[in-house]
């Protein structure tokens, strides 16, 4: 694998820390894809780049927005970029197995999801077990 380029979150792009700080629901939190738990991450934290999309008009990219993926905390971080007004709009985040890595870096390359690509997840994280206790309790959940 490629050495990937270290850096801070904060130099990844120019409107990072402005998203961070005003964009996320509360600042720095960025959620996993069931968009229901967080984690906090601050400007100054190391990342790495592990590759920016060109953007397109398929399924997998809308026009003018790219896609800015970096590994921090164990995390993929992908952030939305609106090419008209290059700003961050939004960020989502998966575990950094070497699985998704190499999914991600083929979504970086090529541009779509390789056929039959499943995301997996750390064996660590209890998300999915806390989440089904959760529902098991109610018949809803609404965030506000």
């Amino acid at each position: 694998m490629k050495e990937l380029k270290r850096m801070k979150l904060k130099e990844v792009h120019k409107d990072m820390e402005r998203y961070l700080e005003f964009d996320c629901y509360c600042p720095n939190e960025i959620y996993d894809m069931s968009g229901f738990f967080y984690q906090l991450f601050e400007p100054s934290e190391e990342c790495y780049l592990l590759g920016v999309s060109k953007g397109g008009n398929n399924k997998y990219f809308v026009d003018g927005y790219s896609r800015i993926y970096v590994i921090s905390k164990d995390q993929i971080i992908e952030f939305s970029l609106r090419h008209e007004t290059d700003k961050i709009c939004d960020a989502v985040r998966v575990d950094a197995t070497e699985n998704n890595i190499k999914i991600f870096k083929e979504v970086i390359e090529f541009g779509k999801v390789p056929s039959g690509a499943k995301l997996d997840k750390f064996e660590s994280n209890h998300s999915d077990d806390d989440l089904k206790k959760i529902l098991g309790m109610c018949s809803c959940v609404i965030m506000d």
